[in-house]
């Protein structure tokens, strides 16, 4: 058994123990091929939701360069393949590694706010074009991933809903067709995560009457 395998076992299980995570939607999750998962960002419980919820696929992650520095996290992050990136800026190394992960038909997981979002609907946030850029530029399928608890605040034994849906394919484009639609589809994406947000919130609900 890798790391990763036990990591995601061990992840699995803490996270249906102590937030009480449902699934839904997994069947939605390919196999094969590259792939980027697109999820709203919550906390740093965030990485730990998804490797524990996605069975069938080894995820790369791009996280803050200064995380790396803190002993049991740079450890945990680097074991569960992920890269360094700036925060502010461009980080074309960080990009290019995204690509050749994709290319080699990877998965790659991305929060497109940029970063954590607790109490705040989603709708209310910045979504940055990051994942769609890198779906453009690879050719990569985009899996939208809504992640919903009471307020958007993780805490423990409060349950966690996380919702995959329908993948979104994206077309070969020209250069210019790339830059023109990128707006588009980052703007697609978010819409996508927030339907699926909206769909767990009333999952959650529901189980409450």
């Amino acid at each position: 058994m890798s790391l990763y395998s036990f990591l995601r076992g061990l992840f699995s299980v803490s996270t249906k123990c102590i937030l009480r995570a449902r699934v839904e939607g997994s069947e939605h999750v390919p196999e094969e091929g590259a792939c980027i998962f697109a999820a709203n960002h919550l906390s740093f419980w965030d990485p730990v939701i998804l490797v524990g919820a996605i069975k069938n696929r080894e995820l790369s992650f791009l996280a803050r360069s200064s995380l790396f520095s803190k002993p049991v996290v740079g450890y945990l992050l680097r074991k569960t393949h992920s890269m360094p990136v700036e925060r502010n800026g461009s980080d074309l190394s960080a990009i290019r590694a995204a690509i050749s992960i994709l290319k080699q038909n990877g998965a790659l997981a991305i929060y497109p706010q940029g970063t954590r979002c607790p109490d705040k609907e989603p709708a209310e946030t910045e979504f940055r074009d990051g994942a769609a850029y890198l779906a453009l530029y690879s050719g990569a399928t985009v899996v939208p991933v809504g992640v919903y608890t009471k307020n958007y605040r993780i805490r423990w034994f409060r349950r966690v809903y996380v919702v995959f849906g329908e993948p979104i394919a994206i077309p070969r484009l020209s250069p210019d067709q790339r830059k023109k639609s990128l707006k588009a589809y980052t703007e697609k994406i978010r819409d996508e995560i927030l339907n699926l947000c909206s769909l767990a919130r009333a999952h959650a609900q529901s189980k409450r009457k």
